[in-house]
């Protein structure tokens, strides 16, 4: 409740029993809440939607609204002011311009306005919006007067003994007032169905007098008929009568005076076109009435076959009436027109009109693609046959169609044939259908669905490492298609050495193949490659690539290994042959990995292949053996050595001659051992010794080598 002298809201919580809790606690005041100066009129509702009330006070002298935010626990957040006009006093929520949040009413007394403070949902509102009343309103309340579902207000006007009612639109805004008399300073204001007829009522404290105003709502309903017709001559007395219903008593108007003009009698006549027609060719009714009709509306024509209404037309200045359908049945149909009639012509039915509608010929279309395949770009032409070929004109046409997008529409001759050519299939298969339009004769078709692939143009590139090369040389070919192949397979390269094939090769993602020879023929190679292609790209062929495969020589020698004794010589034949054809350059014979100490010589020391090989004799002398310690070539004096060694001891001990003897023995058995050891070549002799010699023939930069085994003992 609000406490003006205080300048307070005051909370008395409720109890379960009907009453209401005065203290928070023992030692505790009720609840209060500051707001303006002069508070007068408090309303509840939920102002930002968080289920909690909250409070809105008029404050009289402060010509302002105190909006309290509730907590949910009765408390109350401080006060938001908004200003109004000068003595505000009556405060009313409704939703006015139909957001679902509360709007706030309030009469503004010495303003003589009544302000609209629409909510925005978040517990504020907007400035307030005022519509003129009469003098010093007071009380304001709600209620919907004129049943369009719209809040309207109704003030007390306090000055002028009356109340004002502004019209809801719906939006938030209200039309002028309309002022109802009351009694004597009107000030309390209240809305609700006072004697029970669903409609809104108002009633007002009148405080000078003492008495309370009623102002019961009136329902005024409005029936009109247009478009009727009295017929006849003279004049005729018309009243509207209304038969009253449980609440409403019957009433009756006045008689209102109608002069009547004599109408005009038509005949109506009905032509149909084509006739006869084909199943589903349209057919044109066309009714004419005479006279033609001079009032207006002229009337309306209803086109029957039997008693089966087909449709209508509306009736022109001219008096003619039109309706085109397609559902008429095969064989005859009886078809009339019936006029309604109108102010000043009188209605009338055509005689029957028979109608034939024969069937049409079944038709089959056929389609060709040429070519197919076809590259992307390329003009694919497309014929379409219609048989049987349809007569009449036109004979209609064919549209072409790659899925279900449209490529073009093209003429049926009168051989039943239609043709389009197009380039803008898309790369890959197209399934392609034409449908023939059928005409008044003849009947649709669609053909059956044609495959067209188009495929990608694609180049193809040729390489070659190494080039030039050598008879027997491996040799990498490398095959590049542009652009890069999509799908799978990919396809494949074929590598030919001019008509002959040298092998293929599988195209990766990136459009390469390659293949790898080394037994090509010696001489200038006319080399291509030659693209397979695939479902989405088309085939090609490298240019011709000039292969240079220059003849060579090989080098052999037996693969039996040699023996030889340590400083002895031995002859190994070293064979030169032409490879890939006559080598006729000159060939330099060298030997390496030769045993200690010992030569080659080959005889000759060059060759010149030619067209059937060349023989050197290859000569390799070995080192003779030497004394030493075995596994070593140096020669060592070992017998004169003992034998000096031996006598200069002897030399200084003659008197122990004959205790030296063994010493003397075992000198002579060393000098003994050592001349054995030399072997007949006085050297020392040791282990056969193996190794691999390789001889090489060089001519230019031509390298070419064999190995064979030499075993020295």
């Amino acid at each position: 409740m609000v406490d003006r002298n205080d300048r307070n809201v005051t909370i008395l919580l409720g109890q379960t029993d009907g009453t209401f809790l005065v203290e928070l606690n023992v030692c505790e005041d009720p609840q209060t809440f500051p707001i303006g100066e002069a508070g007068q009129v408090i309303v509840a509702a939920d102002f930002n939607g968080d289920g909690a009330l909250d409070l809105a006070v008029t404050d009289a002298q402060g010509s302002q609204v105190d909006v309290l935010l509730g907590t949910g626990d009765g408390t109350f957040q401080g006060q938001v002011t908004y200003g109004v006009g000068f003595n505000p006093i009556g405060l009313a929520i409704a939703d006015f311009n139909e957001d679902g949040i509360p709007d706030l009413a309030v009469a503004n007394g010495e303003s003589s306005t009544v302000g609209v403070l629409l909510g925005v949902g978040d517990g504020t509102f907007q400035s307030q919006v005022t519509y003129g009343t009469a003098s010093f309103p007071e009380g304001v309340s709600v209620g919907d007067f004129n049943g369009d579902g719209n809040m309207d207000l109704v003030v007390s006007n306090n000055g002028s003994n009356s109340v004002g009612v502004l019209l809801g639109q719906g939006d938030g805004t209200f039309k002028p007032q309309l002022t109802f008399p009351v009694g004597t300073r009107p000030f309390g204001i209240g809305v609700g169905d006072l004697n029970g007829d669903g409609l809104p009522d108002i009633v007002v404290a009148n405080s000078s007098v003492t008495t309370a105003s009623i102002l019961l709502s009136a329902q005024t309903e409005t029936a009109t008929a247009t478009g009727q017709a009295v017929f006849g001559t003279g004049s005729h007395e018309v009243i509207a009568s209304y038969p009253g219903d449980t609440d409403r008593a019957a009433s009756e108007s006045d008689s209102v005076l109608l002069a009547t003009i004599p109408q005009v009698v038509t005949a109506t006549t009905l032509l149909a076109s084509p006739n006869p027609a084909f199943a589903g060719q349209p057919v044109t009714l066309t009714a004419t009435v005479v006279p033609a009709p001079a009032q207006t509306p002229a009337g309306t024509v209803s086109f029957f076959n039997g008693a089966t209404l087909l449709g209508t037309g509306t009736v022109d200045s001219s008096g003619i009436a039109s309706f085109s359908t397609s559902s008429l049945p095969l064989g005859t149909s009886s078809l009339t027109a019936v006029y309604s009639g109108n102010t000043g012509s009188v209605g009338s039915t055509s005689t029957a009109q028979s109608v034939t509608i024969n069937p049409q010929t079944v038709t089959a279309t056929a389609l060709a693609a040429l070519p197919n395949p076809s590259t992307v770009g390329q003009p694919v032409t497309l014929t379409a046959t219609v048989t049987p070929a349809p007569t009449g004109t036109p004979a209609g046409t064919v549209s072409f169609f790659s899925g279900s997008t449209l490529l073009g529409t093209a003429k049926v001759n009168s051989s039943g044939v239609a043709t389009l050519i197009t380039s803008s299939l898309s790369p890959g298969m197209n399934s392609i259908t034409a449908e023939y339009s059928g005409n008044t004769a003849f009947a649709a078709s669609t053909s059956s669905a044609v495959g067209v692939t188009a495929i990608v143009a694609t180049s193809t590139a040729l390489a070659a490492a190494p080039n030039p090369a050598v008879f027997g040389q491996s040799i990498t070919f490398t095959a590049t298609v542009t652009p890069a192949p999509t799908g799978t397979p990919r396809g494949t390269v074929s590598f030919y050495s001019g008509s002959t094939l040298l092998g293929t090769g599988d195209v990766n993602s990136s459009g390469v193949a390659t293949f790898t020879s080394t037994s090509l023929s010696a001489g200038e190679l006319s080399i291509t490659a030659v693209y397979s292609g695939n479902a989405a790209a088309a085939a090609s062929t490298s240019s011709e690539m000039g292969l240079e495969v220059a003849t060579t020589f090989g080098v052999t020698a037996p693969s039996t290994p040699f023996t030889v004794k340590a400083g002895e010589a031995v002859d190994i034949n070293i064979m030169a042959p032409p490879l890939g054809g006559p080598f006729d350059s000159v060939v330099i014979m060298s030997a390496s990995g030769l045993p200690a100490g010992a030569t080659a010589t080959f005889t000759p020391p060059t060759v010149v292949p030619g067209a059937s090989g060349a023989t050197t004799v290859l000569t390799i002398q070995t080192a003779a053996h030497t004394a030493g310690i075995p596994g070593h070539q140096q020669r060592f004096p070992f017998v004169p050595i003992s034998l000096a060694a031996g006598l200069c001891v002897m030399a200084g001990r003659r008197k122990r001659l004959v205790r030296s003897l063994p010493i003397l023995l075992m000198i002579a058995t060393l000098a003994g051992a050592t001349f054995m050891l030399t072997g007949c070549n006085g050297g020392f002799s040791g282990p056969a010794q193996s190794v691999s010699i390789t001889v090489t023939g060089t001519s230019g930069s031509q390298h070419v080598s064999t190995t064979f085994t030499l075993i020295v003992k």
